[in-house]
């Protein structure tokens, strides 16, 4: 047998070969971790949606309850509006609904009904950043001067019944963050296709919008004030029930961990982008295209941008004459 000595660098790699491995695994590296990061993208864009779903949904399914209990009277009045700006913290909801809700200190019992109010504002809770917010103050049997006609036939208006009774009105620490995720609320009012004239009448083709009216066709149309009426030439002018067919919400929303990412001003700014509506217009098909075009946003952080969303939901009105009792 031949004693042959064998070579130590035979089985070793050469230099090319370990260049092209590195190289290999380098580029399946970089495909990994892309795959890893998109996928992560897509659980953070879920999640996010998810959120700020759940934060609509809260406020939806509140407003609500709040609505199916509404008092359609001819002696109680609403408050139906719209707020002057989006940071102004007007209220945009102002109603009585047969729900119950925390009591006064008061010795007399409860009428099981109480004044809710909806708002958009700032919050000690939230850090005064911009929130969707609900007061109710519960009515007792001693509160008295809030509901009535008027010797003209109109109701007592809001203004003059929480003047009678300022502890019925609904303020300071009597709201509570209802969706902290929500920061700014549209609300418009489609009509029914029979409609109401000034002197409270039902007929066709006219209806009044505002207190100082104008003959509008309905036509199940949707405007930005209620359909309104009055008993008389000289009663005031209050929300006709029978001539709202529902009530169209529209919310903007954005996921809580997102909303960190903003600052109070900056929040603002954002609300402030998604700007008032007109008469025959909805939220969706108006704020949607604001809210997935990140370029209306100067200054704000664009993971946050990306994580803003629109919602709409439109909330039945029963006529007072098809309702099976009112209080």
């Amino acid at each position: 047998m031949s004693n042959m000595r064998k070579n130590p660098n035979q089985n070793a790699f050469s230099l090319i070969e370990l260049l092209a491995a590195i190289t290999v695994l380098a580029v399946l590296g970089a495909i990994v971790s892309q795959m890893i990061g998109a996928t992560n993208q897509a659980i953070r864009i879920s999640t996010s949606k998810i959120d700020a779903t759940s934060q609509a949904r809260l406020a939806f399914s509140r407003i609500e309850r709040d609505i199916l209990q509404i008092l359609k009277r001819d002696d109680a009045d609403a408050l139906f509006t719209n707020a002057t700006s989006p940071t102004s913290g007007d209220e945009v909801l102002k109603f009585f609904s047969a729900v119950t809700s925390e009591d006064r200190a008061v010795a007399s019992p409860n009428r099981g009904m109480s004044l809710v109010g909806y708002l958009v504002g700032g919050h000690t809770n939230t850090g005064g950043k911009l929130c969707l917010q609900r007061g109710a103050v519960a009515i007792h049997y001693s509160d008295v001067g809030f509901m009535g006609l008027t010797n003209s036939g109109s109701p007592i208006l809001f203004t003059d019944a929480l003047s009678s009774v300022p502890n019925l009105n609904p303020v300071g620490n009597d709201y509570d963050v209802l969706a902290e995720g929500v920061f700014r609320v549209w609300i418009s009012f489609q009509l029914n296709p029979q409609e109401a004239d000034g002197s409270g009448n039902i007929s066709v083709g006219q209806i009044h919008t505002t207190s100082s009216p104008s003959d509008r066709a309905a036509n199940g149309n949707v405007y930005v004030n209620p359909p309104v009426r009055r008993p008389s030439t000289t009663g005031s002018y209050f929300v006709n029930f029978d001539a709202l067919s529902s009530i169209v919400v529209g919310l903007v929303a954005i996921d809580l961990e997102s909303k960190k990412l903003l600052s109070t001003t900056q929040l603002d700014s954002v609300a402030t982008a998604f700007g008032n509506l007109s008469d025959g217009q909805l939220p969706v098909e108006q704020w949607g295209p604001i809210a997935d075009n990140s370029s209306n946003f100067t200054g704000i952080p664009l993971a946050a941008t990306k994580s803003i969303r629109v919602y709409q939901r439109s909330f039945p009105i029963t006529p007072a004459w098809a309702s099976n009792s009112q209080l």
